[in-house]
């Protein structure tokens, strides 16, 4: 049985693992991951939303989300670069023309996500389950505690 981190590792690991010994592996995985990647249609049923963004391959693509967007700074994010090779957070046009060129030439497939900032914002995570009535289960998150000083 392939054990993988991600959905686009799993899915490789079942392919192969079919066609290498030609049993089928456990599908709820694989269909399970095609939907996940549905990203704007997964969002919408939940309504969850996100943080204005968009993809761009060229600085005019770049610029027109950034309009669309509205006010810096933004967050460019290169495809298929390792550690974030190429990104950073732009906090006025000059460095947001300057990482958006940096960023295409990094990624492998020349495309970068240009991103609304939620800096200043906290962040807060919870696990939560939830099935296809709504019915939600919260589970409280595992705050780190300061360390004890022995008495």
């Amino acid at each position: 049985m392939p054990s993988t981190s991600g959905s686009d590792s799993g899915t490789y690991a079942a392919a192969i693992f079919t066609r290498s010994h030609g049993v089928l592996v456990n599908d709820s995985f694989v269909t399970r991951a095609r939907r996940v990647r549905n990203r704007e249609r997964s969002q919408k049923k939940i309504n969850l939303s996100t943080p204005k963004s968009g993809t761009a391959t060229n600085m005019d693509d770049a610029w027109a989300i950034a309009k669309d967007i509205g006010r810096y700074p933004l967050i460019i994010r290169p495809a298929f670069t390792l550690g974030g090779t190429g990104g950073g957070i732009a906090y006025n046009p000059e460095e947001f023309e300057q990482i958006v060129k940096a960023g295409i030439f990094a990624s492998a497939t020349d495309q970068v996500l240009v991103e609304q900032s939620l800096l200043g914002w906290k962040e807060y995570e919870l696990e939560v389950m939830r099935d296809l009535n709504d019915n939600c289960m919260i589970g409280a998150p595992a705050l780190p505690q300061p360390p004890r000083v022995a008495a």
